[in-house]
């Protein structure tokens, strides 16, 4: 971008207070030189995911050090992308970037984050060569995200990463107050298909190890499929059609068998037949029904129909 900008630095918090304040100093320090070229002016917004350490003090004590540092507390851990929601709902600037509060996202590459947003780009994401991670935490992370976001129409997904960069005015008129299984991503992608992303080289954390376990991440997954795709419903209704066929395909060969005789058992073929057709019906009955459940769910996740371009 040419001109200096106005900028939210956005962190999820939690279980952070021993090495917050490190993330933070290096991160106050990085911003601070790229205000010579790049940066008009920051905020950053700190939002303590209800951690059952002492990381709302730590977070609290930085905001009394430094003036651009605003704290939030949520009353319970919701998790990451509820705490990235509560955060967008407090950002005044027009572009916002989000990162971890691990020191994994480099501080000094959000300038390359920043000068990649050109005007004909809404979202950029930073994404790491996964040599932090490890290669098989990395190949199964790379194809879980494929997956499951290719499973939501979302492209490009081993190039979606936490640490990213957008414009506020992507989530104009969401109210996330109501909404309740919240994906940044996937909010984004509905608004948008202006999307690059820059490779980034991740650091090791500073201390412990992800909160994102096996369990975890399996939960995220079902909440991302069942909260924002209704292709599961579209999956019954066109097992529903294709039942119907192959029972009446087999209807009319066993009908076919009974008339010449190869089959003499008395109502066996009135009552497969019957089985098979009222059970294929009721599997494309639930389709339809959840084609109209689905138009309902997209509208209460605050689906856009239109959204007009901000290239401020």
């Amino acid at each position: 971008m040419s001109n200096k900008v106005k900028v939210s630095i956005l962190i999820p918090c939690y279980n952070s207070a021993s090495f917050l304040q490190d993330v933070i100093d290096d991160l106050i320090c990085e911003l601070n030189s790229f205000k010579k070229k790049l940066i008009d002016v920051y905020e950053i917004i700190l939002v303590v995911d209800g951690s059952p350490d002492k990381t709302f003090k730590v977070a609290s004590n930085l905001s009394n050090r430094y003036k651009q540092i605003k704290v939030f507390e949520l009353t319970k851990n919701f998790g990451q992308h509820a705490a990235i929601f509560a955060g967008i709902s407090q950002c005044q600037f027009p572009l916002i970037v989000t990162m971890d509060d691990d020191g994994q996202h480099p501080a000094k590459q959000i300038g390359e984050l920043i000068e990649a947003l050109d005007e004909e780009t809404d979202l950029v994401y930073g994404v790491s060569d996964g040599s932090v991670q490890g290669y098989f935490r990395s190949y199964f992370s790379r194809v879980a995200k494929k997956f499951l976001y290719r499973f939501l129409d979302v492209d490009k997904a081993n190039e979606i990463s936490a640490f990213r960069i957008f414009r506020k005015s992507l989530l104009q008129g969401i109210d996330f107050q109501r909404i309740n299984i919240g994906i940044v991503d996937v909010l984004l992608h509905w608004s948008t298909s202006r999307i690059k992303s820059i490779p980034v080289i991740m650091t090791k954390r500073l201390e412990g190890h992800s909160n994102y376990t096996f369990k975890a991440l399996l939960k995220f997954g079902i909440y991302l499929i069942t909260g924002y795709s209704i292709k599961p419903l579209r999956i019954a209704a066109a097992l529903g059609i294709a039942s119907l066929v192959i029972s009446l395909s087999l209807a009319s060969i066993l009908t076919f068998a009974r008339i010449l005789g190869k089959i003499d058992i008395p109502g066996y073929t009135s009552l497969v037949v019957l089985i098979m057709t009222f059970g294929s019906l009721q599997l494309l009955t639930l389709g339809i029904i959840g084609e109209y459940v689905g138009r309902i769910h997209e509208r209460i996740n605050s689906k856009p129909s239109f959204l007009f371009r901000d290239r401020n």
